[in-house]
Parts: C-alpha cells; sequence; structure tokens
C-alpha cells in the first residue's frame, strides 16, 4: 500500500528542481556592482535624558506654605495610618508629588483613595513663589476611645 505524497516533499523537491536544473541567468533582480557612493550612516534622534529624582533636602511645608489644606478622609476612617508626602514645587506651584507609606491600610483599594486624597490636598498648597521640596506627614483620625 502506497502513502499519499507529504505537500511539503512537492515543495522540497520542486525548490530543488527550480534551484538546480535551471541556468543561472543575469537578470535584473540579480545585484549588480556596488556604486560607488559613500556609506551613509542611519540618523538617529538622540536619547531623552535619564530621569534622576530630586534627592535635595525637604523642608516642612508649615515652614514655607501659608496655606495647607488638608485632606478630606472618607467617612468612618479610622486607624493608625501615616503616610509622608514630599512636593517638589516651582515658583510655588506642585510639580512632582512623591508619597511613602510609614504604616498603610489592610485594604488596598482604601489606600489608593487615601494616596489620592492627600495628593488632591497637596496640589492645592500655596507657596508664594517658592522653589525647591517640601514635606508633609498625614495620619488617619484615631478612633475614639
Amino acid at each position: 500500500m502506497r502513502t499519499p505524497h507529504h505537500p511539503a516533499r512537492a515543495c522540497h523537491a520542486l525548490w530543488l528542481f527550480l534551484a538546480f536544473a535551471l541556468p543561472a541567468q543575469a537578470s535584473e533582480f540579480t545585484p549588480g556592482a556596488p556604486a560607488s557612493a559613500p556609506p551613509v550612516a542611519p540618523v538617529f534622534p538622540p536619547r531623552p535624558a535619564p530621569f534622576v529624582p530630586d534627592t535635595s533636602p525637604a523642608q516642612a511645608a508649615h515652614e514655607v506654605c501659608s496655606q495647607l489644606p488638608e485632606p478630606q478622609w472618607p467617612q468612618g476612617v479610622v486607624g493608625d495610618a501615616e503616610y509622608e508626602a514630599f512636593i517638589t514645587l516651582r515658583e510655588g506651584r506642585a510639580v512632582a508629588i512623591t508619597t511613602r507609606v510609614i504604616r498603610g491600610v489592610g485594604d488596598r483599594r482604601l489606600q489608593r483613595e487615601l494616596m489620592m486624597r492627600m495628593d488632591h490636598a497637596n496640589r492645592g498648597l500655596v507657596c508664594e513663589g517658592f522653589t525647591g521640596r517640601v514635606s508633609r506627614r498625614f495620619a488617619l483620625p484615631k478612633a475614639a476611645p
């Protein structure tokens, strides 16, 4: 009993036939002599400067700023959570805010909500023309005894 031909074998045989049975002819597809033009180097855009975080010492925000809005904590949220925010100011405007969790809450969704509210409060700082870094500490309200 004969097995049918596999299609890959037929393609391989056709390729061998075309490669070795036909005479090699010069055509418009074969490369000619290299041109005498000088090689051209590819042009790449300049690399962006690497990100360097601001590590200058931070002053306490209450020493520099005249208005320090407090975050509006969600109703009924109490605990021992503490956070520290580092705000980079340029001419009195917040341009970068980094929040560090000192002691957080267990619920990740609640923690993101709290950090978003602190970020919103930090963008409302009024620091008349100050350029530099300031820091603020936040703590959740304590539970009533």
